[in-house]
């Protein structure tokens, strides 16, 4: 197995409502579906990390928005890690599971850009993993002062300081 684990965060259905579905969805969906193939093609591990939101939040544990995506197939060995933060490290058993497999490069990918994908990324860098961003395949929802594509594009600049940022493309397990 490969020192490399592929980390999606929040891949789950309330990104998807038809209410208010992230930006660029579909695009985003397409790219962490060929990131899950290259990780299993090169044996890397693949870590589902599932936020669980308060009982009226539309990512309350056990609802139908707190469910994995369609594209996130499940398979023997894969790992799925509940949070309660942005941080997906924090109150949770991640890093440990991280270093009993010996995984010392993440690459990250999910949602919310701002939320999870920045504050993930920042917490993996200050815990000695090197990280890879992958800059395709992360979106969240236009805000009150930025539209997506600004936060997006914004945040693939600054964690340039904790991550080499790559498209699909060019990432490699």
């Amino acid at each position: 197995m490969t020192q490399t684990a592929l980390v999606l965060l929040d891949v789950q259905v309330n990104m998807f409502a038809p209410e208010a579905t992230v930006y660029a969805g579909e695009r985003v969906l397409e790219a962490i579906a060929r990131l899950i193939s290259a990780a299993r093609a090169n044996n890397a591990a693949v870590v589902y990390v599932q936020h669980n939101g308060g009982p009226d939040d539309p990512d309350a544990p056990g609802s139908a928005g707190w469910q994995l995506h369609e594209v996130c197939k499940l398979q023997a060995g894969d790992l799925v890690v509940q949070k309660e933060t942005p941080n997906a490290f924090l109150h949770t058993d991640l890093a440990e599971m991280l270093r009993q497999r010996e995984i010392k490069q993440l690459v990250l990918a999910g949602f919310q850009t701002e939320l999870c994908i920045d504050t993930t990324c920042r917490a993996a860098w200050s815990r000695g993993f090197r990280v890879s961003l992958a800059a395709d395949a992360h979106s969240t929802f236009d805000g009150e002062t930025l539209k997506a594509a600004q936060i997006i594009a914004h945040h693939n600049s600054v964690l340039r300081n904790f991550a080499k940022v790559y498209s699909t493309t060019n990432i490699t397990f």
